[in-house]
């Protein structure tokens, strides 16, 4: 009987209320782990080799950029390489479960956006449990997105957007980053919001979804100003706002969404995460660490000439804007009528 109930609790990610005895052993073997002078002996030796930081969307988005932003800085800091891993597919989920399986010794850690909750506020289906399964190290920083469209697109304000969609209903298309990703929301809010119809058009990560923009393969996406900036500046794209409630200062020209759709709001934030049961010394080790590097002159600079506002936050906090952030989205999804099946 034993053996069979073990059995079932093979697959990972699996939450079942049948392996709660498997779990219970697991957890009193890790804290029996977590005390042994051995394993106090191998903290103090961390880090020994290179670190991952997996990134759960594909190169050249903004999740990538900001891990390897961190990564370069962070290696630096700890004397070893950080290598980012990029795990793209399924909103971010891939990534997520290799995290989440990731032996809990500091040696593997992810970069997350706002995808992470929404994805988490409207995937019933998940494996993992986006609180439990994951510790919070810190954030990175917040920032708006911003709705860029192709030259193309006969619309140089939101309100000539909005009259355009109302012209041409289910015509013009918008990319995002993945079904339930944070863009695919902002749009599906904005299509509320405006009374418009757009034709949605998910991909594995923001950087698929810019380069169908910049083709003309797809009008318009909602997306971090950090891998755009060049665009719009090279006239590949025409910037016509932001979702924040307010313009912000790195963008003083673009309009917020919420001057011609009053109450829109879709920001982005930057997070780093790790396995559950990481040791509470390398949780503080690596909070100290990444904070430094997220205040550094430097990366700071960098972050706030891209319109993300830099924020190192205690472990406590960042876990925090995490449920917050879940909570407000599935309110977000349910207003604006999105499901995931």
């Amino acid at each position: 009987m034993e053996s069979q109930r073990a059995s079932r609790c093979r697959a990972p990610g699996e939450h079942r209320a049948g392996c709660a005895w498997v779990r219970g052993a697991l957890v009193a073997t890790i804290g029996a782990v977590v005390f042994t002078p051995a394993f106090a002996a191998d903290q103090s030796g961390y880090p020994s080799r290179s670190l991952r930081m997996v990134a759960p969307f594909a190169p050249g988005g903004a999740t990538d950029f900001v891990a390897r932003l961190i990564a370069n800085k962070l290696g630096e800091r700890l004397g070893q390489q950080v290598v980012v891993d990029n795990r793209a597919g399924a909103s971010g989920n891939i990534g997520i479960e290799i995290t989440v399986r990731a032996a809990p010794d500091g040696y593997t850690l992810m970069t997350v956006s706002n995808s992470f909750a929404t994805n988490a506020a409207l995937n019933p289906k998940l494996t993992f449990d986006p609180i439990k399964d994951l510790k919070a190290i810190s954030l990175v920083g917040v920032a708006p997105l911003v709705l860029v469209v192709n030259p193309s697109v006969a619309a140089r304000s939101i309100p000539e957007l909005v009259s355009l969609a109302k012209s041409k209903p289910g015509s013009l298309k918008y990319g995002s980053s993945g079904t339930g990703a944070s863009p695919h929301l902002a749009g599906e809010l904005f299509k509320a919001s405006a009374g418009i119809d757009l034709l949605h058009v998910p991909y594995k990560g923001s950087g698929p979804a810019l380069i169908d923009t910049l083709s003309g393969q797809v009008d318009m996406t909602f997306i971090s100003m950090l891998v755009v900036r060049s665009h719009i500046n090279a006239g590949r794209l025409r910037l016509l706002g932001v979702t924040t409630p307010q313009r912000i200062k790195a963008l003083p020209d673009a309009p917020a969404l919420a001057e011609s759709l009053p109450g829109f709001e879709a920001t982005s934030w930057y997070g780093i995460l790790a396995p559950a049961a990481l040791p509470a010394a390398l949780v503080s080790r690596l909070n100290t660490e990444i904070n430094a590097v997220v205040t550094s002159v430097e990366v700071a600079q960098r972050l706030s000439s891209d319109g993300v506002e830099p924020r190192a936050v205690t472990p406590a906090a960042a876990a925090k804007h995490v449920a917050t952030e879940i909570a407000r989205w599935k309110a977000v999804a349910e207003k604006a009528g999105v499901r995931l099946n």
